[in-house]
């Protein structure tokens, strides 16, 4: 079963991390308003915002279960 990044898997990520809303957004260079609504499900990521929860959250891209993902050098 396929499942994709959600707001439960970032905030999990985020938690392992030991880090609270405020580090991780500042970390990923999102605003904490964005990240806590991400976390909570209210808002997806979009594509850049979720390049960065995962290359500055060091998370590995193949949870992601996306066919054709590249990291290009954008971040």
């Amino acid at each position: 079963m396929k499942h994709l990044m959600n707001g439960a898997r970032i905030d999990l990520i985020r938690r392992n991390q030991g880090l609270t809303h405020k580090q991780y957004a500042d970390t990923c260079g999102i605003p904490e308003k964005t990240m806590e609504r991400i976390c909570r499900g209210e808002n997806p990521p979009s594509g850049l915002t979720l390049l960065k929860l995962i290359k500055r959250g060091k998370v590995n891209p193949d949870i992601l279960e996306v066919d054709g993902w590249k990291d290009e050098g954008i971040l």
